[in-house]
């Protein structure tokens, strides 16, 4: 038996071609990237449907599913909660943080601001726990903050600057 998380909700349908209206909980959307079948309860039953088609760049999400690619056919999968296999979140989550771990938090004006020591992950959000002068501070994390993510380097750079992102760890 396989175990189910929700990452979300659908809403109502888009064009011809039956794209549904994703809703991610926070911090979910970039889960969406690499699943090839999100899951629905139908009929009581955990039914896997294949994704044709996703468009994460669209306000809402807007994705496409096999066998219910027209309005028409797509309406028993409108307003539903949307799952995702447990394992495959569990390992998606380990990656990100085995990835940012060690990482240099950079303010827009490109000082340092501290370096990743662990990462919280709460229903809502990620937090960075960054380590400043030792003491630890909670650094949201979320597409919307970060500028760029430098792999080869392992810096962070928020779009905030020095003064906004101290007090963002003055706060917490």
């Amino acid at each position: 038996m396989i175990s189910l998380v929700g990452i979300g909700r659908t809403g109502g349908t888009q064009g011809k071609e039956g794209f549904i209206k994703f809703f991610p909980e926070d911090n979910q959307d970039e889960i969406l990237q690499d699943q090839k079948f999100l899951f629905f309860y139908l009929n009581g039953n955990k039914v896997p449907v294949k994704v044709l088609k996703c468009l994460p760049d669209f306000d809402p999400i807007l994705i496409n599913f096999e066998d219910y690619n027209s309005p028409e056919l797509a309406s028993p999968l409108l307003n539903k909660e949307v799952y995702i296999e447990l394992k495959e979140r569990e390992e998606r989550k380990a990656a990100v943080e085995q990835t940012l771990i060690d990482f240099i938090i950079f303010s827009s004006d490109e000082e340092a601001m501290g370096k990743v020591i662990d990462i919280e992950q709460h229903p809502k959000q990620i937090l960075l726990l960054v380590d400043k002068d030792s003491s630890i501070y909670r650094v949201p994390f979320h597409q919307d903050l970060i500028l760029d993510i430098d792999p080869d380097k392992m810096l962070v750079y928020y779009q905030y600057s020095t003064i906004e992102l101290q007090s963002m760890l003055d706060l917490s």
